[in-house]
């Protein structure tokens, strides 16, 4: 009787008897076996975060034509430019960037320089992210360090 199938009862697939073979092994392997899963998880979470960060990074370099489509046309393109010229953006040359404060001045980061933002080009308004953007064109030949329009982030 013992050898003779239970009546009623269904016959599992290969599929769960996949799933209860690897559930045995991970038993019989104890922690060996989760330690190596562990390792596997832990391998793609860091390889994950590392593109996230890299990805973010590139964006917040300041260069030239990077997140320029997401905010132009809500943001970028109502700017005007402190000194009466026109627009702040010109296409493509506005992007998000980052700021600091060295000394009596703001940094703004410029195709992945630091650069000097004189305090006639920083416009007194908030971006919808809270973030620094600066519009600039491409920092080549002579528009090297030439900075039109600054946007900081909100403080708080």
């Amino acid at each position: 009787m013992a050898d003779e199938p239970l009546q009623g009862h269904i016959k599992p697939s290969g599929h769960i008897n996949k799933q209860l073979a690897r559930w045995e092994a991970r038993e019989r392997g104890g922690w060996q076996y989760l330690a190596r899963d562990r390792r596997e998880f832990f391998t793609l979470l860091g390889g994950a975060v590392s593109v996230f960060l890299c990805v973010s990074a590139a964006a917040q370099e300041g260069n030239y034509g990077v997140g320029h489509d997401k905010w132009h046309q809500g943001f970028y393109s109502k700017l005007k430019r402190n000194d009466g010229q026109g627009s702040c953006c010109n296409l493509i040359d506005c992007r998000p960037t980052q700021s600091r404060m060295v000394g009596d001045h703001y940094e703004v980061k410029v195709d992945g320089a630091w650069t000097p933002v004189p305090y006639d080009k920083i416009n007194n308004v908030f971006a919808p992210d809270g973030g620094a953007h600066v519009y600039a064109p491409r920092q080549v030949g002579q528009n090297k360090g030439v900075i039109l329009c600054v946007v900081l982030p909100s403080e708080g």
